[in-house]
């Protein structure tokens, strides 16, 4: 019998020491200047508690362009390009220097050779006996 009294005396003197705590003795000078900043910054607070609403975030993560580009390839595309461009240039230069230089003499300023004796006798012979004049010179290369 006496455990139990104990027990509920102990159980009285631990809620009263919890209402205690709670209960915050406060200076006249907190009550005037502090408290009612404090207390109107609670209510805002309160406030924004209530009216805040869940956001379910759905946009896409943000691109970093330093990430999304890859400098250093595009720089050696550039080169890769420079290059290109550089190589044709040399290109068409040859090409153009080609087409304008005589490679070949030209073979027909002379008389054709003739391929008719290698065809038949009486042919070559009767070929040889033509002479066509062009200009002061024939086409054997005699000099009239």
């Amino acid at each position: 019998m006496y455990n139990n009294n104990c027990n509920e005396v102990c159980r009285n003197i631990a809620c009263i020491r919890r209402k205690a705590a709670k209960l915050i003795m406060i200076s006249k000078k907190d009550q005037l200047l502090n408290q009612p900043w404090q207390q109107q910054r609670y209510i805002k607070h309160k406030n924004k508690v209530n009216a805040a609403v869940a956001l379910i975030d759905h946009s896409p993560p943000i691109q970093y362009q330093h990430v999304k580009d890859k400098s250093k390839k595009l720089q050696a595309e550039r080169e890769r390009i420079s290059l290109i461009n550089a190589e044709n240039v040399r290109l068409l230069q040859k090409l153009t220097e080609i087409m304008q230089a005589k490679r070949m003499p030209d073979l027909w300023t002379e008389p054709r050779p003739n391929y008719r004796a290698k065809i038949g006798g009486n042919v070559a012979k009767r070929v040889k006996k033509v002479v066509v004049k062009v200009g002061t010179r024939s086409l054997n290369g005699d000099i009239n």
